[in-house]
């Protein structure tokens, strides 16, 4: 870290937290990054801790971090508390290294399901009491989710996965029943009653503290459908869950979610072939993420996440009807490179 930042965060947490340093020197230590432009620091002297986050203008949505959080805080979602804030600069609760993601890899299954359904339970409140929070007090957020930026992400994943990773051309046949059923999931989830969401929600951005779930990385929050959520957490390519575990926390939602917002706008059924949309849609965006990510920003570690989604995107267009261009598609890429 360059000597003027350090000093720049040393006399905020003097001047404008007040942190009484006794001894020892204040360190920082840079945690590991993701996929977004902006980078987080570990700050600590004697007893006290935060975490220091700086961002750039690059991405218009990190701008939007200070007001979501007081919104999710105000609707009782659990988040990191913000100590001090100035343009760029936000300095946060330390929640610790503890994220759904490592509790997935290291824990039998049948141990973290209870996380996922804390997981659950928030997501419930952000879809039912979210959007009403936000039109007694409005600010600046990312672009709803409608049909421009369904074929947006289709696009992002035929660029980024099939052209730049598997550097495939697909001949005209097969690239128009592909365009038809892109066109057909953003018509389709187009008409659907929008929500706010996280847009982001899988196991890297919740981390666990004191068996508490907290989400992170939610500045791209939106109007968009609860199921792109669910999916996003239940189909997650960065963690193995069974098609039995699947089942129960897609059911486990559904019954909260319409037990709380008191709709019974849907039947199961209906339900569920909504969310396999929303799976092939988020699916496509993260394959397309991961070969953006590995080959154009140089995070090779990215890239070996693409075998998974790729199953999980195949097995969802197995129980779904139609999509016959895009099954036909997958089933000319090999597994992986």
């Amino acid at each position: 870290m360059e000597r003027k930042k350090q000093i720049y965060i040393e006399s905020i947490l003097r001047d404008k937290l007040k942190w009484e340093i006794k001894k020892g020197p204040i360190k920082i230590t840079q945690l590991t990054e993701g996929g977004s432009e902006r980078n987080f620091y570990r700050v600590s002297a004697d007893k006290h801790t935060l975490v220091y986050m700086s961002y750039t203008g690059e991405k218009e949505e990190n701008k939007y971090y200070s007001d979501i959080a007081r919104l999710l805080e105000d609707i009782k979602i659990d988040i990191a508390k913000i100590y001090f804030e100035e343009e760029g600069n936000i300095f946060l609760e330390d929640l610790g290294n503890v994220h759904l993601y490592n509790l997935a890899l290291s824990h039998p299954e049948k141990d973290i399901v209870k996380y996922y359904d804390k997981v659950l339970e928030q997501l419930v409140i952000l879809h039912s009491r979210g959007a009403v929070a936000f039109k007694n007090r409005p600010f600046k957020i990312s672009k709803e989710f409608d049909g421009s930026l369904y074929k947006w992400e289709s696009k992002y994943f035929m660029d980024n996965l099939i052209g730049r990773y598997y550097g495939l051309e697909i001949d005209k046949n097969l690239s128009a029943q592909v365009d038809a059923d892109f066109n057909y999931l953003a018509e389709s989830l187009s008409k659907c009653e929008k929500y706010f969401v996280h847009r982001d929600c899988q196991s890297k951005n919740i981390i666990v503290k004191d068996n508490k779930p907290y989400f992170i990385d939610f500045q791209g929050m939106r109007y968009g459908l609860p199921q792109y959520d669910l999916a996003s957490l239940v189909e997650d390519p960065y963690v193995y869950l069974s098609e039995d575990v699947k089942d129960e926390l897609k059911k486990y939602y559904f019954d909260k979610y319409y037990d709380i917002a008191g709709k019974k706008i849907l039947n199961y059924d209906d339900f569920l072939t909504v969310y396999r949309q929303c799976a092939i849609q988020r699916l496509m965006q993260a394959l397309g993420a991961y070969g953006f990510l590995g080959l154009v920003k140089e995070k090779k570690e990215f890239l070996k996440y693409i075998p998974n989604a790729l199953c999980r995107i195949r097995s969802i267009l197995d129980q779904s009807s139609g999509l016959n261009g895009l099954k036909r598609l997958l089933d000319v890429i090999p597994e992986a490179v």
